[in-house]
């Protein structure tokens, strides 16, 4: 069984006491997402994984303003979507603090063809400094394919996105349903978190 993310924090927690800089307590949702989701029934859910941690969980949708969905899980993790692409995370130590990603939603429309297009990202490095990245990004390829979710064999579009910055780069990949929702997705999140993938679940 994997461990959850709830074990990942409390690791963290451990190897602050080891004398690593402790992590600060970090804020269930960001204040920019303020519209509560009372509903008990059928309540959206994602899940998510991380690569570098072996460790998933699903997320329920607690809020929304407009395009962006707050998703959290028990142990205070976050994950902030807007139509699918991360834009910030809280609780996994080194969080993406805040993307804009309005060039890469409509280069997932097919705007810009092969030509690059800007994208920035606000990250939290190790010694909870703030590092903020320029990327020049291009669609790097667009096929057809199928995906299982949970039993159901769903057609998509696989968009790969790859993104440079100053002695850096990597790449984002998007499984993309006809009427744009993002079934799929590998995203990288920072330098200390890797790539998260995430993944719609059926109600």
């Amino acid at each position: 069984m994997k461990p959850t993310f709830a074990i990942v924090i409390a690791a963290l927690s451990l190897s602050a006491c080891s004398g690593l800089p402790a992590l600060p307590t970090r804020a269930k949702a960001s204040n920019k997402v303020v519209v509560l989701n009372t509903q008990k029934v059928a309540t959206p859910t994602i899940r998510v994984f991380l690569e570098s941690r072996g460790a998933s969980a699903v997320l329920t949708a607690d809020s929304t303003l407009g395009a962006v969905t707050n998703w959290t899980d028990a142990s205070g993790v976050s994950v902030a979507l807007n139509q699918g692409l991360v834009v910030e995370t809280r609780g996994l130590g080194d969080d993406m603090m805040s993307s804009d990603v309005s060039n890469s939603l409509m280069a997932l429309k097919g705007a810009f063809g092969d030509a690059y297009y800007e994208r920035f990202q606000t990250t939290l490095g190790g010694e909870l400094e703030t590092e903020f990245r320029a990327f020049q990004c291009q669609v790097s390829d667009r096929s057809a394919t199928t995906i299982k979710i949970s039993s159901n064999t769903v057609p998509v579009t696989r968009i790969v996105e790859t993104c440079s910055s100053i002695g850096f780069s990597v790449s984002n990949t998007y499984w993309q349903g006809a009427n744009g929702t993002l079934w799929r997705s590998r995203q990288w999140i920072s330098e200390g978190v890797g790539h998260m993938t995430i993944e719609r679940q059926p109600r």
